[in-house]
Protein backbone atom coordinates (compact mmCIF):
# COMPACT_ATOMS: atom_id res chain seq x y z
CA UNK A 1 0.00 0.00 0.00
CA UNK A 2 3.17 2.14 0.60
CA UNK A 3 3.22 3.39 -3.08
CA UNK A 4 -0.76 4.04 -3.45
CA UNK A 5 -0.81 6.14 -0.79
CA UNK A 6 2.36 7.86 -2.17
CA UNK A 7 0.68 8.45 -5.36
CA UNK A 8 -2.31 9.44 -3.62
CA UNK A 9 -0.01 12.49 -1.64
CA UNK A 10 1.35 13.30 -5.10
CA UNK A 11 -1.97 14.08 -6.48
CA UNK A 12 -2.51 16.21 -3.44
CA UNK A 13 0.34 18.06 -3.91
CA UNK A 14 -0.86 18.27 -7.92
CA UNK A 15 -4.07 19.81 -6.81
CA UNK A 16 -2.44 22.34 -4.30
CA UNK A 17 -0.77 23.59 -7.42
CA UNK A 18 -3.77 23.87 -9.73
CA UNK A 19 -5.22 25.61 -6.56
CA UNK A 20 -2.50 28.01 -6.45
CA UNK A 21 -2.42 28.50 -9.77
CA UNK A 22 -6.11 29.35 -9.87
CA UNK A 23 -5.88 31.50 -6.83
CA UNK A 24 -3.40 33.76 -8.62
CA UNK A 25 -5.04 33.62 -11.56
CA UNK A 26 -8.04 35.06 -9.75
CA UNK A 27 -5.60 37.84 -8.38
CA UNK A 28 -4.68 38.76 -11.85
CA UNK A 29 -8.39 39.20 -13.25
CA UNK A 30 -9.43 40.91 -9.92
CA UNK A 31 -6.56 43.51 -10.55
CA UNK A 32 -6.98 43.55 -14.21
CA UNK A 33 -10.62 44.22 -13.46
CA UNK A 34 -10.58 46.85 -10.76
CA UNK A 35 -10.80 49.50 -12.84
CA UNK A 36 -13.14 48.45 -15.52
CA UNK A 37 -15.46 47.18 -12.61
CA UNK A 38 -15.28 50.76 -10.92
CA UNK A 39 -16.25 52.83 -14.18
CA UNK A 40 -19.02 50.44 -14.69
CA UNK A 41 -20.01 51.15 -11.17
CA UNK A 42 -19.59 54.88 -11.34
CA UNK A 43 -21.92 54.85 -14.76
CA UNK A 44 -24.70 53.12 -12.74
CA UNK A 45 -23.62 49.45 -13.62
CA UNK A 46 -25.79 47.17 -10.28
CA UNK A 47 -23.87 44.63 -8.27
CA UNK A 48 -26.30 41.83 -9.85
CA UNK A 49 -25.17 42.92 -13.79
CA UNK A 50 -21.55 43.33 -12.80
CA UNK A 51 -22.09 39.83 -11.21
CA UNK A 52 -24.17 38.18 -14.37
CA UNK A 53 -21.09 39.33 -16.36
CA UNK A 54 -18.17 38.10 -14.62
CA UNK A 55 -20.08 34.82 -13.83
CA UNK A 56 -20.75 34.23 -17.50
CA UNK A 57 -17.59 34.82 -18.65
CA UNK A 58 -16.14 32.44 -15.40
CA UNK A 59 -18.88 29.83 -16.63
CA UNK A 60 -17.55 29.58 -20.42
CA UNK A 61 -14.12 29.25 -18.91
CA UNK A 62 -14.99 26.80 -16.45
CA UNK A 63 -17.18 25.09 -18.43
CA UNK A 64 -14.32 24.61 -21.57
CA UNK A 65 -12.02 23.39 -18.65
CA UNK A 66 -14.57 20.51 -17.64
CA UNK A 67 -15.11 19.41 -20.55
CA UNK A 68 -11.47 19.05 -21.50
CA UNK A 69 -10.85 17.55 -18.09
CA UNK A 70 -14.02 14.71 -18.61
CA UNK A 71 -12.70 14.24 -22.12
CA UNK A 72 -8.99 13.30 -20.71
CA UNK A 73 -10.80 11.11 -18.03
CA UNK A 74 -12.65 8.34 -20.40
CA UNK A 75 -9.40 8.29 -22.41
CA UNK A 76 -6.59 7.93 -19.64
CA UNK A 77 -9.14 6.57 -16.85
CA UNK A 78 -9.76 2.87 -18.34
CA UNK A 79 -5.68 2.34 -19.49
CA UNK A 80 -4.82 3.36 -16.00
CA UNK A 81 -6.93 1.67 -14.23
CA UNK A 82 -6.31 -1.78 -15.90
CA UNK A 83 -1.83 -1.29 -15.31
CA UNK A 84 -2.69 -0.38 -11.80
CA UNK A 85 -4.90 -3.40 -11.03
CA UNK A 86 -2.16 -5.67 -11.93
CA UNK A 87 0.35 -3.76 -10.53
CA UNK A 88 -0.81 -2.98 -7.04
CA UNK A 89 -3.50 -5.92 -6.79
CA UNK A 90 -6.64 -4.15 -6.00
CA UNK A 91 -9.81 -5.62 -6.25
CA UNK A 92 -11.74 -4.38 -9.19
CA UNK A 93 -9.68 -1.92 -9.87
CA UNK A 94 -9.48 -2.53 -13.51
CA UNK A 95 -13.23 -2.20 -13.62
CA UNK A 96 -13.07 2.08 -12.49
CA UNK A 97 -14.50 4.25 -15.21
CA UNK A 98 -16.24 7.55 -15.64
CA UNK A 99 -19.77 7.22 -14.19
CA UNK A 100 -22.68 9.26 -12.93
CA UNK A 101 -20.96 10.19 -9.64
CA UNK A 102 -17.86 11.66 -11.00
CA UNK A 103 -19.52 13.40 -13.66
CA UNK A 104 -21.89 15.01 -10.88
CA UNK A 105 -18.74 15.76 -9.18
CA UNK A 106 -16.83 17.48 -12.07
CA UNK A 107 -20.22 19.48 -12.68
CA UNK A 108 -20.39 20.78 -9.25
CA UNK A 109 -16.97 21.78 -9.32
CA UNK A 110 -17.28 23.71 -12.38
CA UNK A 111 -20.43 25.53 -11.10
CA UNK A 112 -18.18 26.40 -7.57
CA UNK A 113 -15.32 28.01 -9.60
CA UNK A 114 -17.40 29.49 -12.01
CA UNK A 115 -19.60 31.08 -8.88
CA UNK A 116 -16.31 31.65 -6.42
CA UNK A 117 -14.10 33.29 -9.11
CA UNK A 118 -17.07 35.39 -10.83
CA UNK A 119 -18.92 36.55 -7.81
CA UNK A 120 -15.70 37.16 -5.73
CA UNK A 121 -14.94 40.59 -8.34
CA UNK A 122 -17.98 41.84 -8.31
CA UNK A 123 -18.63 42.23 -4.62
CA UNK A 124 -15.20 43.33 -4.65
CA UNK A 125 -16.34 46.24 -6.79
CA UNK A 126 -19.69 46.70 -5.05
CA UNK A 127 -17.80 47.05 -1.20
CA UNK A 128 -15.46 49.64 -3.17
CA UNK A 129 -15.96 53.01 -3.83
CA UNK A 130 -15.19 54.19 -7.37
CA UNK A 131 -13.02 57.29 -6.95
CA UNK A 132 -10.80 55.05 -4.21
CA UNK A 133 -10.56 52.21 -6.56
CA UNK A 134 -9.48 54.43 -9.61
CA UNK A 135 -7.13 56.69 -7.22
CA UNK A 136 -5.61 53.35 -6.33
CA UNK A 137 -5.41 52.28 -10.14
CA UNK A 138 -3.72 55.68 -11.09
CA UNK A 139 -0.87 55.02 -8.22
CA UNK A 140 -0.26 51.23 -9.61
CA UNK A 141 -0.45 48.03 -8.60
CA UNK A 142 -1.20 46.99 -4.66
CA UNK A 143 2.26 45.67 -3.07
CA UNK A 144 0.18 43.38 -0.68
CA UNK A 145 -1.16 41.67 -4.01
CA UNK A 146 2.32 41.41 -5.58
CA UNK A 147 3.34 39.78 -2.51
CA UNK A 148 0.90 37.22 -2.39
CA UNK A 149 1.04 36.46 -5.64
CA UNK A 150 5.42 35.51 -5.43
CA UNK A 151 4.35 33.56 -2.44
CA UNK A 152 1.70 31.63 -4.81
CA UNK A 153 4.47 31.23 -7.30
CA UNK A 154 7.05 30.49 -4.58
CA UNK A 155 4.89 27.71 -3.51
CA UNK A 156 4.23 25.93 -6.96
CA UNK A 157 7.59 25.51 -7.62
CA UNK A 158 8.77 23.97 -4.19
CA UNK A 159 5.51 21.89 -4.29
CA UNK A 160 7.07 20.62 -8.40
CA UNK A 161 10.52 20.50 -7.05
CA UNK A 162 9.34 17.57 -4.19
CA UNK A 163 7.59 15.85 -7.14
CA UNK A 164 10.22 15.96 -9.27
CA UNK A 165 12.83 14.95 -6.77
CA UNK A 166 10.65 11.80 -5.96
CA UNK A 167 9.75 11.26 -9.62
CA UNK A 168 13.69 11.10 -10.22
CA UNK A 169 14.50 8.59 -7.19
CA UNK A 170 11.69 6.49 -8.72
CA UNK A 171 12.87 6.25 -12.13
CA UNK A 172 16.28 5.71 -10.50
CA UNK A 173 15.40 3.38 -8.69
CA UNK A 174 13.45 1.79 -11.37
CA UNK A 175 16.30 1.63 -13.77
CA UNK A 176 18.54 -0.14 -11.15
CA UNK A 177 16.40 -2.59 -10.66
CA UNK A 178 16.11 -3.71 -14.05
CA UNK A 179 19.49 -3.54 -14.32
CA UNK A 180 19.95 -6.64 -11.67
CA UNK A 181 20.54 -10.31 -13.02
CA UNK A 182 17.79 -12.26 -11.73
CA UNK A 183 19.59 -15.51 -12.65
CA UNK A 184 16.95 -16.79 -15.02
CA UNK A 185 16.75 -16.30 -19.09
CA UNK A 186 13.05 -15.60 -19.16
CA UNK A 187 13.08 -15.08 -23.18
CA UNK A 188 11.27 -17.82 -25.16
CA UNK A 189 9.90 -19.59 -22.46
CA UNK A 190 6.37 -21.46 -22.14
CA UNK A 191 5.10 -22.23 -18.95
CA UNK A 192 2.01 -23.88 -18.07
CA UNK A 193 0.97 -26.30 -14.53
CA UNK A 194 0.15 -30.13 -14.66
CA UNK A 195 -1.66 -31.20 -11.47
CA UNK A 196 -1.96 -34.99 -11.03
CA UNK A 197 -3.87 -34.43 -7.80
CA UNK A 198 -6.31 -37.24 -7.34
CA UNK A 199 -6.18 -41.27 -6.38
CA UNK A 200 -5.29 -41.51 -10.02
CA UNK A 201 -1.25 -41.04 -9.19
CA UNK A 202 -1.38 -41.13 -5.47
CA UNK A 203 2.41 -42.34 -4.77
CA UNK A 204 5.47 -40.26 -6.07
CA UNK A 205 6.63 -43.11 -8.08
CA UNK A 206 3.66 -42.54 -10.75
CA UNK A 207 3.69 -38.98 -10.79
CA UNK A 208 7.68 -38.72 -11.41
CA UNK A 209 7.12 -40.97 -14.09
CA UNK A 210 4.21 -39.27 -15.68
CA UNK A 211 6.61 -36.13 -15.96
CA UNK A 212 9.35 -37.53 -17.24
CA UNK A 213 7.12 -39.56 -19.78
CA UNK A 214 5.84 -35.94 -20.57
CA UNK A 215 8.56 -33.96 -20.37
CA UNK A 216 10.40 -36.90 -23.14
CA UNK A 217 7.45 -36.39 -25.41
CA UNK A 218 7.69 -32.57 -25.35
CA UNK A 219 11.33 -32.18 -25.58
CA UNK A 220 11.39 -34.37 -28.94
CA UNK A 221 9.07 -31.97 -30.39
CA UNK A 222 9.72 -29.44 -33.14
CA UNK A 223 10.33 -26.09 -31.81
CA UNK A 224 11.73 -26.95 -28.09
CA UNK A 225 15.08 -26.57 -27.19
CA UNK A 226 14.79 -27.57 -23.68
CA UNK A 227 11.90 -28.91 -21.49
CA UNK A 228 11.69 -29.30 -17.60
CA UNK A 229 9.44 -28.86 -14.61
CA UNK A 230 9.96 -26.36 -11.14
CA UNK A 231 6.98 -26.66 -8.10
CA UNK A 232 7.13 -22.94 -7.62
CA UNK A 233 8.08 -20.42 -10.46
CA UNK A 234 10.78 -17.79 -9.53
CA UNK A 235 8.82 -14.67 -9.39
CA UNK A 236 5.33 -15.95 -9.27
CA UNK A 237 4.52 -15.05 -5.63
CA UNK A 238 4.71 -18.72 -4.08
CA UNK A 239 7.53 -20.96 -2.59
CA UNK A 240 7.80 -23.18 0.02
CA UNK A 241 10.77 -23.60 2.54
CA UNK A 242 12.19 -25.20 5.51
CA UNK A 243 15.03 -25.65 7.94
CA UNK A 244 18.21 -27.24 7.18
CA UNK A 245 22.30 -27.26 8.69
CA UNK A 246 25.57 -28.79 7.46
CA UNK A 247 25.39 -32.39 8.38
CA UNK A 248 29.08 -31.92 10.06
CA UNK A 249 28.49 -29.20 12.38
CA UNK A 250 25.72 -29.87 15.42
CA UNK A 251 22.31 -29.43 14.81
CA UNK A 252 21.22 -25.35 15.90
CA UNK A 253 18.55 -25.07 18.06
CA UNK A 254 14.69 -24.88 16.47
CA UNK A 255 14.82 -21.28 16.56
CA UNK A 256 17.97 -20.67 15.19
CA UNK A 257 18.09 -22.39 12.45
CA UNK A 258 18.71 -21.52 8.70
CA UNK A 259 15.79 -21.54 6.49
CA UNK A 260 15.99 -22.25 2.63
CA UNK A 261 13.70 -22.25 -0.01
CA UNK A 262 12.38 -26.17 -1.39
CA UNK A 263 12.23 -26.86 -5.00
CA UNK A 264 11.41 -30.15 -6.93
CA UNK A 265 12.82 -30.24 -10.66
CA UNK A 266 13.03 -32.67 -12.98
CA UNK A 267 13.88 -32.82 -16.78
CA UNK A 268 16.22 -30.48 -18.02
CA UNK A 269 14.91 -27.19 -15.95
CA UNK A 270 17.91 -25.35 -15.56
CA UNK A 271 18.85 -25.84 -19.37
CA UNK A 272 15.06 -24.37 -19.94
CA UNK A 273 15.70 -21.49 -17.62
CA UNK A 274 18.96 -20.58 -18.63
CA UNK A 275 19.94 -21.05 -15.28
CA UNK A 276 23.84 -21.87 -15.09
CA UNK A 277 25.91 -24.06 -13.26
CA UNK A 278 28.70 -22.70 -11.43
CA UNK A 279 30.12 -26.00 -10.08
CA UNK A 280 29.40 -29.96 -10.21
CA UNK A 281 26.54 -31.29 -12.62
CA UNK A 282 22.95 -31.38 -12.61
CA UNK A 283 20.65 -34.72 -11.78
CA UNK A 284 20.71 -37.55 -13.94
CA UNK A 285 19.65 -40.99 -14.35
CA UNK A 286 21.71 -41.97 -11.71
CA UNK A 287 19.72 -40.28 -9.11
CA UNK A 288 17.13 -42.33 -9.20
CA UNK A 289 14.82 -43.69 -5.81
CA UNK A 290 17.07 -46.06 -4.86
CA UNK A 291 20.27 -43.96 -5.09
CA UNK A 292 22.12 -41.75 -2.39
CA UNK A 293 19.69 -38.62 -1.58
CA UNK A 294 21.62 -35.59 -4.24
CA UNK A 295 20.71 -32.43 -3.98
CA UNK A 296 21.46 -28.82 -6.19
CA UNK A 297 22.05 -25.61 -4.02
CA UNK A 298 22.81 -22.42 -5.00
CA UNK A 299 25.53 -19.50 -4.59
CA UNK A 300 24.58 -17.89 -1.78
CA UNK A 301 23.87 -21.60 0.31
CA UNK A 302 27.56 -22.21 -1.19
CA UNK A 303 29.05 -18.90 0.11
CA UNK A 304 27.57 -18.89 3.41
CA UNK A 305 28.99 -22.60 4.23
CA UNK A 306 32.11 -23.16 1.83
CA UNK A 307 33.35 -19.72 0.31
CA UNK A 308 36.46 -21.35 -0.49
CA UNK A 309 34.52 -23.04 -3.47
CA UNK A 310 34.23 -26.97 -1.83
CA UNK A 311 30.24 -27.24 -1.42
CA UNK A 312 30.89 -30.11 -3.60
CA UNK A 313 30.40 -33.27 -1.86
CA UNK A 314 29.49 -31.90 1.22
CA UNK A 315 25.96 -32.80 2.80
CA UNK A 316 23.03 -30.94 4.14
CA UNK A 317 20.35 -32.39 6.95
CA UNK A 318 16.90 -30.94 5.31
CA UNK A 319 14.03 -30.84 8.26
CA UNK A 320 11.69 -31.95 5.75
CA UNK A 321 10.92 -35.51 5.54
CA UNK A 322 13.14 -37.54 7.80
CA UNK A 323 16.52 -35.90 8.60
CA UNK A 324 18.51 -37.76 6.50
CA UNK A 325 21.26 -35.51 4.60
CA UNK A 326 21.91 -34.79 1.61
CA UNK A 327 25.05 -34.74 -0.79
CA UNK A 328 25.41 -31.30 -2.62
CA UNK A 329 26.33 -32.42 -6.43
CA UNK A 330 25.50 -29.05 -8.10
CA UNK A 331 25.86 -25.25 -7.73
CA UNK A 332 24.28 -22.78 -9.33
CA UNK A 333 23.83 -19.06 -10.47
CA UNK A 334 21.33 -17.50 -7.84
CA UNK A 335 17.65 -17.03 -8.78
CA UNK A 336 15.57 -13.69 -7.47
CA UNK A 337 12.73 -16.10 -6.39
CA UNK A 338 10.91 -13.53 -5.26
CA UNK A 339 11.07 -10.55 -7.39
CA UNK A 340 14.42 -8.46 -8.95
CA UNK A 341 14.15 -6.19 -5.90
CA UNK A 342 14.78 -8.60 -3.19
CA UNK A 343 18.15 -10.61 -2.25
CA UNK A 344 18.40 -14.13 -3.45
CA UNK A 345 18.55 -16.49 -0.21
CA UNK A 346 19.36 -19.80 0.43
CA UNK A 347 17.71 -22.21 -2.13
CA UNK A 348 18.06 -26.32 -2.42
CA UNK A 349 16.66 -27.85 -5.60
CA UNK A 350 15.65 -31.49 -4.90
CA UNK A 351 15.27 -34.31 -7.49
CA UNK A 352 11.16 -34.41 -8.18
CA UNK A 353 11.87 -38.28 -8.76
CA UNK A 354 13.68 -38.32 -4.93
CA UNK A 355 10.87 -36.13 -3.37
CA UNK A 356 7.39 -35.78 -4.90
CA UNK A 357 6.40 -33.88 -2.22
CA UNK A 358 3.90 -31.87 -4.47
CA UNK A 359 1.26 -33.12 -7.18
CA UNK A 360 2.04 -30.42 -9.62
CA UNK A 361 4.76 -29.25 -11.47
CA UNK A 362 4.71 -25.92 -13.70
CA UNK A 363 6.47 -27.21 -16.60
CA UNK A 364 8.96 -24.90 -18.40
CA UNK A 365 9.76 -25.26 -21.95
CA UNK A 366 12.27 -23.06 -24.13
CA UNK A 367 11.23 -22.69 -27.79
CA UNK A 368 13.52 -21.42 -30.21
CA UNK A 369 11.29 -18.86 -31.25
CA UNK A 370 7.82 -17.84 -30.46
CA UNK A 371 6.85 -19.88 -27.22
CA UNK A 372 3.33 -19.34 -27.59
CA UNK A 373 3.64 -21.39 -30.62
CA UNK A 374 4.08 -24.19 -28.66
CA UNK A 375 1.13 -24.07 -26.30
CA UNK A 376 -1.07 -26.01 -28.38
CA UNK A 377 1.83 -29.06 -29.22
CA UNK A 378 2.44 -29.28 -25.27
CA UNK A 379 -1.38 -29.62 -24.76
CA UNK A 380 -1.41 -31.79 -26.76
CA UNK A 381 1.46 -33.97 -25.38
CA UNK A 382 -0.64 -33.85 -21.75
CA UNK A 383 -3.50 -34.90 -23.69
CA UNK A 384 -2.17 -38.03 -25.32
CA UNK A 385 -0.62 -39.16 -21.64
CA UNK A 386 -3.91 -38.33 -19.98
CA UNK A 387 -7.19 -36.73 -21.32
CA UNK A 388 -8.44 -35.65 -18.05
CA UNK A 389 -5.42 -33.24 -17.46
CA UNK A 390 -5.95 -29.59 -18.30
CA UNK A 391 -2.89 -28.14 -19.24
CA UNK A 392 -3.20 -24.68 -16.68
CA UNK A 393 -1.63 -21.46 -16.40
CA UNK A 394 0.00 -20.75 -19.62
CA UNK A 395 2.38 -18.01 -20.00
CA UNK A 396 5.30 -16.98 -21.10
CA UNK A 397 7.74 -16.44 -18.52
CA UNK A 398 8.91 -12.78 -19.68
CA UNK A 399 5.42 -12.06 -18.38
CA UNK A 400 5.69 -13.42 -15.08
CA UNK A 401 9.40 -11.27 -14.98
CA UNK A 402 7.42 -8.09 -16.45
CA UNK A 403 4.56 -8.53 -13.32
CA UNK A 404 7.23 -8.83 -10.84
CA UNK A 405 8.15 -4.82 -11.75
CA UNK A 406 4.81 -3.97 -12.70
CA UNK A 407 4.32 -1.96 -9.38
CA UNK A 408 7.81 -0.37 -9.27
CA UNK A 409 6.90 0.88 -13.23
CA UNK A 410 3.67 2.20 -12.45
CA UNK A 411 4.50 4.03 -9.49
CA UNK A 412 7.43 5.80 -11.51
CA UNK A 413 5.24 6.58 -14.53
CA UNK A 414 2.85 7.91 -12.14
CA UNK A 415 5.54 9.85 -10.28
CA UNK A 416 7.04 11.46 -13.37
CA UNK A 417 3.22 12.11 -14.74
CA UNK A 418 2.12 14.35 -11.55
CA UNK A 419 5.99 16.10 -11.88
CA UNK A 420 5.66 16.76 -15.37
CA UNK A 421 1.83 18.37 -15.02
CA UNK A 422 3.33 20.07 -11.79
CA UNK A 423 6.49 21.70 -13.57
CA UNK A 424 3.71 22.72 -16.12
CA UNK A 425 1.22 24.52 -14.44
CA UNK A 426 4.46 26.06 -11.97
CA UNK A 427 6.22 27.31 -15.54
CA UNK A 428 1.98 28.52 -16.18
CA UNK A 429 2.03 30.56 -12.86
CA UNK A 430 5.95 32.20 -13.32
CA UNK A 431 5.02 32.67 -16.85
CA UNK A 432 1.28 34.79 -15.95
CA UNK A 433 2.71 36.07 -12.58
CA UNK A 434 5.99 37.97 -14.75
CA UNK A 435 3.87 38.74 -17.86
CA UNK A 436 1.32 40.46 -15.52
CA UNK A 437 3.74 42.58 -13.80
CA UNK A 438 5.67 43.56 -17.54
CA UNK A 439 2.53 45.04 -18.30
CA UNK A 440 1.91 47.22 -15.34
CA UNK A 441 5.78 48.26 -15.92
CA UNK A 442 5.33 49.37 -18.62
CA UNK A 443 5.63 53.01 -17.60
CA UNK A 444 8.36 52.26 -15.50
CA UNK A 445 10.41 50.17 -18.65
CA UNK A 446 9.62 53.03 -20.76
CA UNK A 447 10.93 55.79 -18.16
CA UNK A 448 14.14 53.71 -17.97
CA UNK A 449 14.78 53.06 -21.92
CA UNK A 450 14.32 56.55 -22.23
CA UNK A 451 16.81 57.64 -20.15
CA UNK A 452 19.34 55.21 -21.50
CA UNK A 453 18.55 51.53 -20.50
CA UNK A 454 19.56 49.11 -23.02
CA UNK A 455 16.93 45.96 -24.12
CA UNK A 456 19.95 43.70 -21.98
CA UNK A 457 19.11 45.75 -19.50
CA UNK A 458 15.02 45.44 -19.21
CA UNK A 459 15.76 41.82 -20.02
CA UNK A 460 17.97 41.07 -16.68
CA UNK A 461 15.69 43.03 -15.20
CA UNK A 462 12.55 40.90 -15.59
CA UNK A 463 14.55 37.09 -15.28
CA UNK A 464 16.09 38.10 -12.28
CA UNK A 465 12.59 39.12 -10.98
CA UNK A 466 11.53 35.56 -11.53
CA UNK A 467 15.05 34.05 -10.39
CA UNK A 468 14.33 35.54 -7.25
CA UNK A 469 10.85 33.33 -6.67
CA UNK A 470 12.73 30.44 -8.55
CA UNK A 471 15.29 30.33 -6.06
CA UNK A 472 13.52 30.82 -3.37
CA UNK A 473 11.09 27.96 -4.10
CA UNK A 474 14.02 25.74 -4.84
CA UNK A 475 15.62 25.96 -1.58
CA UNK A 476 12.43 25.19 0.54
CA UNK A 477 11.14 22.42 -2.06
CA UNK A 478 14.99 20.88 -1.63
CA UNK A 479 14.13 21.25 2.25
CA UNK A 480 10.91 19.26 2.11
CA UNK A 481 12.12 17.20 -0.85
CA UNK A 482 15.02 15.38 1.72
CA UNK A 483 12.63 15.24 4.57
CA UNK A 484 9.92 13.71 2.29
CA UNK A 485 12.01 11.67 0.42
CA UNK A 486 12.61 9.48 3.60
CA UNK A 487 9.14 8.00 3.17
CA UNK A 488 9.67 6.84 0.51
CA UNK A 489 12.19 4.39 1.61
CA UNK A 490 10.40 1.12 1.44
CA UNK A 491 9.83 1.87 -2.21
CA UNK A 492 13.75 2.19 -3.18
CA UNK A 493 16.46 -0.28 -4.58
CA UNK A 494 19.82 0.48 -4.15
CA UNK A 495 18.97 4.13 -3.99
CA UNK A 496 18.91 6.56 -0.99
CA UNK A 497 15.86 9.20 0.26
CA UNK A 498 18.63 11.89 -0.54
CA UNK A 499 20.12 10.88 -3.58
CA UNK A 500 21.99 13.63 -4.81
CA UNK A 501 21.54 13.05 -8.37
CA UNK A 502 17.74 13.15 -8.11
CA UNK A 503 17.60 16.54 -6.31
CA UNK A 504 20.61 17.99 -8.87
CA UNK A 505 18.30 16.54 -11.82
CA UNK A 506 14.96 17.73 -10.72
CA UNK A 507 16.31 21.51 -9.96
CA UNK A 508 18.22 21.33 -13.43
CA UNK A 509 14.69 20.38 -14.71
CA UNK A 510 12.61 23.12 -12.86
CA UNK A 511 15.30 25.71 -13.78
CA UNK A 512 15.24 25.39 -17.53
CA UNK A 513 11.59 25.29 -17.26
CA UNK A 514 11.63 29.01 -15.43
CA UNK A 515 14.08 29.87 -17.53
CA UNK A 516 12.02 29.72 -20.51
CA UNK A 517 8.99 31.03 -18.55
CA UNK A 518 10.73 33.89 -17.45
CA UNK A 519 12.03 34.62 -21.18
CA UNK A 520 8.86 35.54 -23.09
CA UNK A 521 7.78 38.37 -20.76
CA UNK A 522 11.46 39.23 -20.35
CA UNK A 523 11.58 39.46 -24.47
CA UNK A 524 8.20 41.41 -24.91
CA UNK A 525 9.68 44.05 -21.84
CA UNK A 526 13.02 44.15 -24.02
CA UNK A 527 10.96 44.84 -26.69
CA UNK A 528 8.80 48.25 -25.27
CA UNK A 529 9.12 51.31 -27.78
CA UNK A 530 9.91 54.11 -24.95
CA UNK A 531 7.64 56.29 -27.44
CA UNK A 532 4.15 53.77 -27.04
CA UNK A 533 5.12 53.00 -23.33
CA UNK A 534 4.42 56.99 -21.97
CA UNK A 535 1.81 57.84 -24.11
CA UNK A 536 -0.88 58.11 -22.03
CA UNK A 537 -4.54 55.87 -21.85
Amino acid sequence: REGLWMLLAAVGLLLLIACANVANLFLVRATERRKEMAVRTSLGASGRALGGQLVTESALVSGVGAIVGVAAAYLLTGRIAEQASGAFSLPRLESAAVDGGVLVFAAGLTAGTALFFGLLPAFEAVRSSPASTLGAEARGPSRQSGRVRDALVVLEVAVSVVLLSGAALLARSFTALLAVDDGIEAEHVLVGRVNLSGTTYGDAASRSAFFDELLSRIESSPGVAAAGGITFLPMDGLGAATSYWPDDRPPPAPEDRAAADIRNVTGDYFAAMGIEFLQGRDFADRDHAEAPQTIVVNRAMADRYWPDGTALGQRLVINWVDEEPWEIVGVVEDVRTQGPQVEPREVVYINYARGAFFPWLHLTVRATSDPLRLTQRVRQEVQALDPSLPLGSVRVMDDIVGRAVARPRMTSLMMVLFAGLATLLSAVGLYGVLAYTVSRRIREIGVRMALGAEPGDVLRLVVRQGSRLVVAGLAGGFVVAIAGARLMRGLLYQIGPADPTSLVAAGVILSSVSVAACAVPAWRASRVAPMEALRPD
